[in-house]
């Protein structure tokens, strides 16, 4: 993984500021990795912030051929800081992140699938994890599977389980496909 390496080498130098990764032919911005004294504390990746941002700047620049980066320094005050992992155990996340997606993708429901929180599941005595509530309140706002994952801040792989976890339980129904 080449950028890997790249984001080693702003760790040794213990670089401060923003690095923008662009694509070569349009010079549009991907996203952006923010360093605070050569840790990674933050990554920005379409509207996300943080963890989520930086696994998903990492995959799709995978599949990049062409980006470069541009490094801008500055000073990353403290409520910049969301990641708090050196870049070894963010490099080994991916890794992580990855297998988790491939094991799970097959029960992925498709984007096109608009899902409906089942209103009893409330006045049941059915027990929910902190994710599977956080998923629920996704759900009130948004039905589209597809919205879903592109709107709440947990990883791919923590979606698909929670989902998969509600509808055992019920709480969750399929409305329509679209």
């Amino acid at each position: 993984m080449q950028i890997f390496s790249f984001l080693e080498e702003q760790s040794i130098v213990c670089f401060s500021g923003k690095i923008n990764i662009i694509k070569i032919n349009d010079k549009s911005s991907i996203g952006v990795f923010y360093f605070q004294d050569g840790k990674l504390v933050n990554a920005r990746f379409l509207d996300f912030w943080g963890l989520k941002a930086f696994l998903e700047l990492i995959d799709h620049i995978e599949k990049l051929s062409d980006f470069d980066y541009i490094l801008e320094p500055e000073i990353i005050g403290p409520e910049m800081v969301k990641i708090i992992r050196p870049i070894n155990k963010l490099k080994d996340l991916v890794a992580e992140s990855k297998t988790l997606k491939k094991d799970l993708d097959n029960q992925r429901p498709p984007d096109n699938i608009k899902l409906m929180i089942r209103p009893e599941v409330f006045d049941s005595e059915e027990e929910f994890s902190p994710l599977e509530f956080k998923l629920l309140c996704t759900l009130s706002d948004y039905t589209l599977v597809k919205d879903i994952y592109r709107q709440n801040d947990m990883l791919e792989h923590e979606i698909t389980k929670c989902l998969i976890s509600l509808r055992k339980k019920n709480a969750v129904k399929v409305v329509e496909k679209k």
